[in-house]
């Protein structure tokens, strides 16, 4: 039960830091991507998203048997983040017309910091839990 519940914490969490991301970047987003986004967000993929990428860092960096400290889980988070945004950051460079390519180092950076964020905090929480 606790395992669900930080999850669920964790993916309203990371939706929050997105948020902030995203309006501390508004007018780089703009000119960048504008003509891509659509007016309404599909709000089940966006939740989706957080779900799958925090399940990621609790099965991929939390459960790691080589995570053993918080270090270790903030840095394993930060390689998590660079693979998980920078896969799909590329292929949307690759595939995708008017985009720019510092929009890929820009959003890689904040995969990475925010993977390494939800990493070190989980690993914890876990081990407060834990004991």
């Amino acid at each position: 039960m606790t395992y669900w519940i930080t999850l669920l914490i964790w993916v309203v969490v990371c939706a929050m830091l997105d948020v902030v991301w995203v309006s501390l970047l508004k007018k780089y987003f703009h000119s960048s991507i504008w003509s891509l986004m659509k007016q309404d967000i599909d709000r089940v993929a966006a939740i989706l998203t957080r779900v799958l990428l925090t399940w990621g860092i609790l099965i991929f960096v939390i459960s790691n048997p080589v995570v053993v400290d918080l270090w270790d889980a903030v840095s394993m988070g930060m390689l998590y983040g660079m693979f998980v945004y920078g896969i799909y950051e590329c292929t949307n460079q690759a595939l995708l017309i008017k985009r720019k390519r510092n929009l890929v180092l820009a959003d890689v950076a904040r995969g990475m910091c925010l993977c390494s964020v939800v990493s070190g905090v989980l690993r914890v929480v876990f081990q407060s839990l834990i004991g």
